[in-house]
């Protein structure tokens, strides 16, 4: 995707592939370049924007079809002027090139706004998102919305200024811009992701201890999940569910406060409950809950639960 951002700003800069460009159109007759740098354009925003309205965990639908219908009029545009549109800077007034032209920078205009909006939004208020996907969508957004003000400006050349006000090369320095804020912030995300899933498998290995005693005595409740984001949710479930299952096992309910004293906990209800001794009580004990509210701190702690039980469970052989 970014990729193909960054050939699209090629294709209309002056390199020293300019005379081998000069040549491909002179091949075609038409100017195909700019042709292809534009479509490209077109298929990377609507890539771009379909990769933050994906994070964000926005609707989609309207991505695509929007591009499609965008390629459908730059093409018809094209045709009526037999295939003469060029350069914005190169054009002459015609109401096919300004047309094609518009069609072009509207569409950018709604990606870079909507993108860039849905992603600072995000940025701002996903409550429950992780904070480096806050700070990588906060650098995407801003990257990306510096952009919108330059597609108003070609808008109001295209449409009201007229042909010889808009200059090639003058936006260098913002699109730059968009390109490192596009670098920073995918690179924020991969590293936050690398490292959550550093994690995920770390405190599956410590959840594994007693979550195997645990699917030794519930069996029927145990069910595999293809990721491990998926297998430390389950794993946790299943370990709080157990927890349920072994209360009738135990005369006090699991302290939520010390490792040691829940691992221990366990260890006690499971050998009751390997002897198939239930304790007689009056009442039904149930399990207290803890204060943690976020899902990764409630995996560490029964992880370190685990650990500790692992320990037990060792000393005990």
């Amino acid at each position: 995707m970014y990729l193909g951002i960054t050939l699209t700003w090629t294709l209309s800069s002056p390199t020293v592939l300019g005379p081998w460009f000069d040549q491909v159109d002179a091949w075609a007759g038409w100017p195909l370049i700019s042709g292809v740098k534009r479509a490209v354009a077109v298929l990377s925003g609507a890539s771009l924007c379909g990769l933050y309205f994906t994070i964000a965990q926005r609707p989609t639908r309207w991505v695509w079809p929007t591009a499609l219908a965008t390629l459908v009029v730059m093409a018809g545009a094209h045709f009526a002027s037999g295939h003469t549109v060029g350069a914005i800077a190169d054009w002459d007034g015609s109401m096919a090139g300004r047309v094609y032209f518009t069609a072009y920078e509207l569409f950018l205009a709604v990606t870079f706004a909507s993108a860039g909006g849905v992603s600072l939004w995000h940025a701002a208020t996903g409550r429950g998102t992780r904070r480096d996907i806050r700070i990588g969508m906060a650098i995407l957004g801003c990257g990306t919305i510096i952009c919108f003000p330059v597609a108003l400006y070609i808008l109001w050349c295209l449409l009201v200024a007229g042909p010889g006000v808009y200059v090639d090369q003058q936006f260098r320095g913002i699109q730059g811009a968009m390109m490192l804020a596009s670098v920073a912030g995918s690179i924020v995300l991969e590293v936050g992701a690398a490292r959550h899933s550093r994690r995920v498998r770390r405190l599956l290995n410590d959840l594994t201890p007693l979550h195997s005693a645990a699917a030794a005595i519930f069996p029927e409740r145990v069910l595999p999940m293809p990721s491990s984001e998926e297998q430390l949710i389950r794993h946790v479930v299943e370990i709080r569910d157990a927890q349920a299952g072994l209360a009738a096992f135990h005369p006090d309910p699991a302290p939520e406060s010390d490792p040691q004293a829940a691992a221990q906990w366990f260890a006690t209800a499971i050998a009751n409950h390997a002897a198939g001794e239930s304790v007689s009580r009056s009442g039904v004990a149930v399990a207290t809950r803890g204060a943690r509210q976020e899902f990764m701190d409630e995996a560490k702690w029964l992880g370190a639960v685990s650990q500790s039980y692992a320990r037990i469970a060792a000393g005990q052989r």
